[in-house]
């Protein structure tokens, strides 16, 4: 019996010694890619978990947001996340079975795809809403992914993490510094650490898992169970003032989800696309005039190449297969007496992530420019409206922050440029915009 016992012993060393040695051999990006394995493979997951921020300010005190995740692969999928307490508590929703997705708002529902809605609530659950659902659910999104994104990533030995043994993994993502604990023994992240700078402050974001791999999920787990319980649709200014950081696809505009189709169709099917959008214009106007004005915008320059200024209309001659024509309007470029009509397409593919945020921040200066009568819309190299024709400029400036952090952390554009100019010409304007506009931001890796 001794005997019996004194091998069990032996086999059970020898088993936790070459654990170990396996285990102590591996590298920091062998960690993570067991990590990205693991969640990609299981059969149903599920954690509770917390955000803590934390700004490095006198007497601030730290805001936290609590979040849960439940899965069974292939195809259900609930997150929620809750932030505030008692009645200022706010709740957010992210439901999947099947084909059928919804998104929960604290004041609505509204059918919205899986992957819009976490990448929506990006910027207000501070990363939560997609580091762990991106690995379990990697063809969801496009681009490299967080992991794939790091740089100088580097294992610092193991530490206890309640209670579990883990492996503590320092790496960079741009100018931030970030930590992951990862679980020794299931390859499960416990913990995250995320240091940036928001404007002259400091600001450190801990997000803490508790999770549970290949065990029974409950269905009361994945039950939708939104914020409110009756379906709504809400619409873009009611989010946009329930959750300012929450930027996701707000407005229930058709072409939202639509945009792009005209890269199936020939030409003539284009042309009738065309025909249809100039008679919804029509439609939607009150007062309606038949008028041949033609928008032309001009240059003068003197001979040393410097333009010239306070001309009137009086100073041009405009002609037309040799008959003049008449002056209707004229006005300085930046006269809002025309309102133009601007689309910005925005490049976020890989070659474009070291410029992302200065690309942003450009983007948000053009925002401020914007005249009273202007519109603008926001087009990704990916093919996406991002946001149809507006003049809010803080929806505007809302989605570009929430590009960004999308960028940062590794989820990028496709760089079809080409594709998404197109798509602009084809869909976007009509002849109710007087002074259309395309501004390209990209390196031009399509075009």
């Amino acid at each position: 019996m001794n005997k019996l016992v004194t091998s069990c012993f032996l086999i059970l060393a020898l088993n936790q010694l070459s654990f170990a040695q396996r285990t102590e051999q591996m590298t920091a990006a062998e960690i993570l890619a067991r990590v990205a394995s693991v969640y990609s493979s299981c059969r149903a997951y599920s954690d509770e978990g917390e955000v803590s921020i934390k700004f490095d300010i006198a007497f601030s005190k730290s805001m936290i947001y609590r979040f849960s995740t439940a899965f069974v692969r292939p195809a259900a999928f609930r997150f929620e996340l809750r932030s505030g307490v008692g009645n200022k508590e706010s709740r957010y929703v992210a439901w999947k079975a099947g084909d059928l997705e919804k998104a929960g708002w604290p004041i609505g529902v509204r059918h919205e795809s899986i992957d819009e809605m976490l990448l929506g609530l990006f910027g207000v659950s501070h990363d939560s809403s997609l580091t762990v659902p991106a690995l379990l659910l990697p063809d969801l999104f496009r681009g490299r992914g967080l992991f794939a994104s790091l740089t100088e990533v580097v294992l610092h030995g193991e530490e206890k993490v309640d209670g579990h043994r883990t492996f503590k993994i320092e790496a960079a993502l741009q100018d931030d510094d970030l930590k992951f604990w990862v679980d020794a023994n299931q390859f499960l992240i416990l913990k995250i650490s995320h240091k940036s700078k928001l404007g002259r402050l400091d600001q450190e974001t801990t997000t803490r898992y508790r999770p549970l791999i290949n065990t029974e999920v409950s269905p009361q787990q994945l039950a939708f169970n939104p914020p409110t319980g009756d379906l709504q649709n809400i619409g873009p200014s009611s989010i946009a003032d329930a959750e300012p950081r929450a930027a996701t696809s707000i407005d229930d505009s058709p072409r939202l989800k639509s945009f792009g189709s005209s890269l199936r169709l020939n030409r003539a099917e284009i042309n009738k696309l065309r025909k249809e959008a100039n008679r919804r214009s029509d439609d939607e106007d009150v007062v309606r005039v038949d008028t041949d004005l033609v928008v032309c915008d001009v240059l003068i320059l003197d001979p040393q190449g410097r333009t010239i200024s306070g001309l009137t209309k009086d100073d041009f001659i405009v002609k037309e297969d040799k008959q003049t024509q008449e002056v209707g309007s004229f006005s300085l470029g930046n006269s809002d007496a025309v309102p133009r009509s601007i689309v910005l397409i925005i490049d976020y593919s890989g070659s474009q992530l070291p410029y992302v945020i200065t690309s942003v921040e450009a983007a948000k200066t053009l925002v401020d420019k914007l005249n009273p009568r202007d519109r603008m819309a926001l087009v990704t190299d990916d093919v996406k409206l991002l946001v149809d024709f507006t003049g809010d400029k803080r929806l505007l400036k809302t989605k570009l922050d929430s590009l960004k952090a999308r960028a940062m952390s590794g989820w990028l554009g496709r760089s079809k440029q080409y594709d998404a100019l197109m798509a602009t010409l084809n869909e976007l304007f009509s002849k109710e915009d007087q002074r259309p506009i395309i501004i390209f931001q990209t390196d031009g890796d399509q075009l």
